[in-house]
């Protein structure tokens, strides 16, 4: 009975760590929602209105299919490029690579199965 009661606690423990881990996990679309929406669209399209007020081309603000390495991401989300604001001190390392993640997902090919 007592091997019992431990593996059952054992196994709680398990399950609460992995939720844990799960919360600690940034969701790169929830961010991206926040923090880039307004400008970028709610679908990555890039907002027309947005594009006027900073008199940029239609497509500048497109984010869909975006092919740019990671780094370079890392470095105009971080650092601000234009008139995109510097994120440096408003997401964290984490939040910055899920979001990163996530635009790198839009447009790509989906995988069969998913």
């Amino acid at each position: 009975m007592k091997g019992l009661m431990l593996t059952i606690a054992a196994v709680m423990l398990l399950q609460l760590a992995q939720a844990a881990d799960k919360k600690a996990a940034p969701d790169g679309k929830a961010l991206f929602q926040a923090k880039c929406a307004s400008c970028h669209g709610k679908d990555a399209k890039g907002s027309p209105a947005m594009a006027k007020m900073f008199k940029l081309e239609n497509g500048e603000l497109n984010l869909v299919g975006l092919k740019i390495a990671d780094e370079d991401l890392t470095k105009i989300i971080k650092g601000g490029k234009n008139k995109m604001p510097k994120f440096q001190e408003k997401l964290s390392d984490p939040e910055t690579a899920a979001l990163i993640g996530y635009i790198k997902s839009i447009g790509a090919p989906k995988k069969e199965g998913k």
